[in-house]
């Protein structure tokens, strides 16, 4: 029963399209690794299909090693249909092979190209949009260009583009309750949470991860998978054979790939399940449900997720303008770019769950009581799910007239979230390609 309520609960959480994506990825990396000296050079571009077949065997033996890790470290992981192994893939068609032996979207957009963040390029040379490249819709402020295999690109380009790449479209309509092909194949099971019918919501579980939730994920068994480890632990092994071979371009790309969910991980309310909310009140406000009186569990979820998105959109309203404005003195950006901070923390297996998606959990309650003290028109609050999913939208109607101290507190947590995810993306980076 607890396990039913608990996939309820998420339900309504996220029955207005919540957004599972910090944005812009690209800008939290750009910003984070601009002063690596190993991401400034070229590396050449190269198409996908000519990594997989000049390294064939190596791939086989590399994602037959991450399914065998899952199967040992994921808790309910199902493996992977033994049909979709690369092993039995058509040489004349790697590429679709490839994409379905790691379970991603076999429609995903396919071609090579760079989202350029720091460089202004007039309208007329934006090749692409993010309607060309995405399989839903997208907000973005920065153009995509197309990038041909030959041709040499910026290192540190192509680790913050593909840094947003999983946004895209690559995690959705992947379960067997979406409708689609892929989920009937792929052997995931049916999605744990967020609405099934919502392609942007199926992607949900493989961007947040309640790993340190202990007492809510021993009530309900969906909440125990962890699809973010998957994925970290695919893109980062791809990204050290694409290395150790000589793969300049899809050692970058795989390692930018990989690096999104380590930044998703940073975010409190993608590591916590029910940030502001102790586990007491949370089981009390289910239990009411229970006995026919759902108005405090649909008001205190549909408040997370609120939380949730507001949080985010600041975020992204700040950061994104730093860019616009080429304001490299903004406090945002220079907490990024960590000018202050040189610690570094051993990368293993588990840095996702052990350092990364811990520090963030710890950061819940300040996070969540941060936001909602901002609060000032609870209408325009409310509305934030539909509003930030329709267009690129600007909170600040939300909180008008909100106090100083208040400000200054939003201010302190958002710059130390910030940081976090600028620390790991250099620790992590660092330990995949320097």
């Amino acid at each position: 029963m607890a396990g039913l309520i608990i996939i309820i609960v998420f339900v309504v959480l996220f029955r207005a399209r919540v957004a599972t994506a910090y944005y812009n990825h690209s800008l939290v990396s750009h910003a984070a690794l601009k002063d690596q000296e190993y991401l400034q050079i070229d590396v050449e571009v190269e198409d996908l299909q000519t990594f997989l077949s000049e390294e064939y065997e190596q791939v086989v033996a590399t994602l037959d090693m991450i399914d065998n890790w899952a199967i040992k470290n994921i808790d309910d992981y199902r493996s992977l249909p033994p049909d979709l192994k690369f092993s039995n893939a058509n040489a004349e068609d790697l590429l679709t092979a490839f994409l379905e032996a790691i379970r991603v979207n076999p429609m995903a957009y396919r071609d090579n190209y760079l989202q350029i963040v720091d460089t202004d390029i007039s309208s007329e040379h934006w090749q692409l949009t993010g309607k060309d490249i995405c399989l839903a819709d997208y907000k973005y402020s920065f153009p995509y260009i197309r990038i041909l295999p030959g041709q040499r690109v910026s290192a540190l380009d192509v680790v913050s583009t593909a840094s947003d790449e999983p946004d895209y479209g690559l995690d959705m309509g992947l379960w067997e309750n979406n409708g689609t092909r892929a989920g009937s194949r792929y052997g995931f099971g049916k999605q744990p949470f967020a609405n099934h019918d919502d392609l942007v919501q199926s992607q949900a579980s493989f961007h947040l991860s309640f790993m340190h939730d202990k007492l809510l994920r021993m009530m309900s068994k969906p909440m125990r998978g962890n699809h973010s480890l998957l994925r970290i632990k695919t893109y980062s092994e791809l990204a050290k054979l694409a290395k150790r071979t000589g793969h300049n371009y899809w050692a970058c790309r795989f390692s930018g790939r990989a690096v999104h969910y380590i930044q998703d991980l940073t975010v409190p309310f993608h590591a916590s399940m029910t940030p502001g909310y102790s586990f007491l009140r949370v089981v009390a406000t289910m239990a009411l449900k229970v006995c026919g009186y759902s108005k405090p569990y649909v008001r205190m979820f549909m408040n997370i997720a609120c939380i949730h998105v507001m949080f985010e959109v600041m975020h992204y309203e700040q950061l994104n303008q730093t860019y616009l404005n080429r304001d490299k003195s903004a406090f945002i950006y220079c907490s990024l770019t960590g000018k202050n901070s040189n610690e570094t923390v051993e990368v293993n297996d588990f840095y996702a769950r052990d350092v990364v998606s811990k520090e963030a959990y710890r950061l819940r309650y300040r996070s969540y009581y941060a936001v909602n003290s901002l609060v000032t028109d609870t209408k325009e609050f409310e509305n934030v799910l539909y509003a930030s999913a329709n267009s690129i939208y600007n909170c600040q109607p939300i909180w008008n007239g909100a106090k100083i101290i208040d400000k200054n507190e939003f201010s302190r947590v958002l710059n130390i979230v910030v940081a976090n995810s600028g620390r790991h993306t250099r620790n992590f980076i660092n330990h995949l390609l320097k």
